[in-house]
């Protein structure tokens, strides 16, 4: 039995017209037509292959960002722990090296970075900041509010009227123990020229000790200052 596709009647197996409406019997379906006769099934097919294409294209977008996201983090971090890691290791360096060297008065600076070249340049300066009545020569290398700044503005401050001139003449650090990742201690010995007005050019040499530490800037600066021994003028 042949049924025909379009009125769906009944037709034997020879049959080549259908005996109700004359279709072609053997022709194939033509679903372009079926679809033109049918525009709403129509449309949803392009609304679905729009939608699909859409998402698919959605999908590569997003995983590209993601690469790329991930790839710049990566190279963030690594840039961070590479920076973190030289200054760790200029610092270290700086503790390690030339420990037990001089620091003289006519000679060139010993330590170029970490907490010890910071306590180099302030033990340079410090006589002429005394000298001078002007803490300013020192207030570089000393952290703000802390006790270091409160003692050595102080005592600039008491001797200001009173004639009073130091000047270096040599320092070794003897001691440096690391307290912690930010926070170092020294302990040294410094040697100075004196003038007041009951006595001229008296040398005079002290045990210090200082508490450098490194600030969120990754700046080192002195916090405290404690004289240990020596005939330092008070």
């Amino acid at each position: 039995m042949k049924i025909c596709s379009k009125c769906g009647h009944e037709n034997e197996d020879g049959a080549v017209f259908c005996k109700n409406c004359g279709e072609p019997l053997n022709q194939p379906i033509n679903r372009n037509a079926q679809e033109a006769d049918d525009p709403q099934k129509s449309n949803s097919n392009k609304i679905l292959i729009v939608v699909v294409a859409v998402a698919a294209a959605a999908a590569v977008a997003l995983a590209a960002y993601f690469f790329v996201f991930k790839k710049h983090t990566a190279a963030s971090s690594a840039k961070s722990k590479s920076t973190a890691t030289q200054s760790q290791s200029a610092d270290d360096s700086s503790m390690a090296s030339d420990q037990d060297q001089m620091i003289d008065a006519g000679e060139s600076s010993v330590y170029t970075t970490g907490p010890k070249a910071v306590l180099e340049r302030y033990i340079r300066h410090w006589g002429t900041a005394v000298s001078e009545g002007d803490y300013s020569l020192v207030g570089d290398y000393i952290l703000a509010n802390s006790q270091m700044e409160n003692a050595q503005e102080n005592f600039i401050a008491d001797h200001q009227d009173a004639y009073l001139h130091e000047e270096f003449v040599q320092a070794q650090i003897l001691e440096s123990k690391q307290i912690n990742k930010s926070e170092y201690q020294f302990t040294t010995t410094e040697t100075y020229d004196v003038d007041t007005e009951d006595y001229s050019d008296r040398r005079i040499t002290q045990q210090v000790q200082y508490t450098a530490v490194k600030t969120s800037d990754g700046e080192w600066l002195l916090s405290t200052v404690k004289k240990l021994s020596g005939d330092r003028i008070d």
